[in-house]
């Protein structure tokens, strides 16, 4: 008989919730994975959400976090841009509006279900970042190139310039943001991204926790982010994230990279998830966040993984 897993360990729907429209068929695939602790992600719509209210409401399954944008606001099902849809530090005042509205709806779902914490995207500034510059780098072995650094600095220097303009509107969002989930007690997961342009980068995140200290902000680690600027060698994955907001740490989304390839199941990369276990407290939020590349008999097998490394 397997030992009991951490209570504070799910599962993402991110895994199938692109792929399906209908609720009750995407818990049952969920269900799969032998977890019933979830994390409900952006990709989930209204309607889908309703369908599987029932269900997460007698407790067949729970939802330990929620990740903004969530439901899908009305309309925007299928979007190409549905990770990033409202930017919450826009210079346009209808698109922050509607960050705004979006993001205090999701606040309130998760209150409504029993979650923690909401997972945060918090925009980007408005600027061309090739990413895909910097992988072709990665893949030719060339991290070390003139042209790679050029354009590193080159594309640093330009949002310096620029973050300037995006962080007062960011700090209003952040503020009317912070107030409602005071109010229902929820906390807000400031997650690490993987594009230069997103925020935030670098010293904004120890700007946000001084600016709103002792109140509901927290580090949201993205394994496999932290981990991609690491092979670009632009961050220290342990130094530069886990170490440095480890007393901010809230809870990882756990995946395996293979290359820059992230969101595999833990077993199909080759990540060292021993790294992690010094920095989860006992209440730390463990989310396994794969995508569709991965098969059910990859996720529990990437469960096992974690298990036999100590993480759940």
């Amino acid at each position: 008989m397997k030992p009991k897993l951490n209570e504070h360990f799910g599962i993402s729907t991110a895994w199938y919730s692109g792929r399906l429209q209908d609720g009750h068929e995407l818990l049952d695939r969920m269900a799969e994975s032998g977890l019933n602790t979830l994390e409900i992600d952006y990709r989930v719509s209204e309607a889908m959400l309703l369908q599987m209210w029932p269900r997460l409401r007698r407790g067949e399954f729970s939802a330990l976090t929620v990740h903004n944008y969530s439901p899908i606001p009305p309309g925007y099902e299928g979007s190409d841009n549905i990770a990033s849809l409202f930017n919450p530090a826009s210079l346009d005042e209808e698109e922050r509006a509607l960050a705004v509205k979006y993001s205090l709806k999701s606040i309130q779902v998760a209150a409504e279900l029993g979650a923690r914490l909401v997972v945060f995207h918090l925009g980007a500034v408005d600027m061309s970042c090739e990413m895909r510059r910097f992988f072709r780098h990665y893949e030719q072995e060339k991290l070390d190139s003139p042209d790679f650094h050029s354009y590193l600095q080159e594309v640093l220097r330009t949002r310096s310039q620029l973050i300037e303009r995006h962080w007062p509107q960011l700090m209003r969002t952040l503020d009317l943001l912070h107030q409602e989930a005071f109010q229902w007690g929820i906390l807000i997961g400031v997650e690490n991204r993987y594009r230069l342009s997103q925020i935030p980068f670098g010293d904004e995140f120890a700007a946000i926790f001084s600016e709103f200290k002792g109140g509901q902000f927290r580090y949201w680690h993205d394994v496999g982010h932290a981990e991609i600027y690491h092979r670009l060698g632009i961050y220290d994955h342990e130094r530069d994230y886990l170490q440095r907001y480890q007393d901010h740490l809230a809870g990882m989304h756990i995946h395996d990279i293979s290359g820059i390839k992230d969101h595999l199941a833990p077993g199909m990369g080759d990540f060292d998830f021993a790294m992690l276990k010094k920095y989860l407290k006992p209440d730390s939020l463990r989310i396994l966040e794969v995508h569709h590349h991965a098969g059910t008999t990859d996720v529990v097998h990437g469960i096992d993984v974690l298990r036999h490394t100590g993480l759940i």
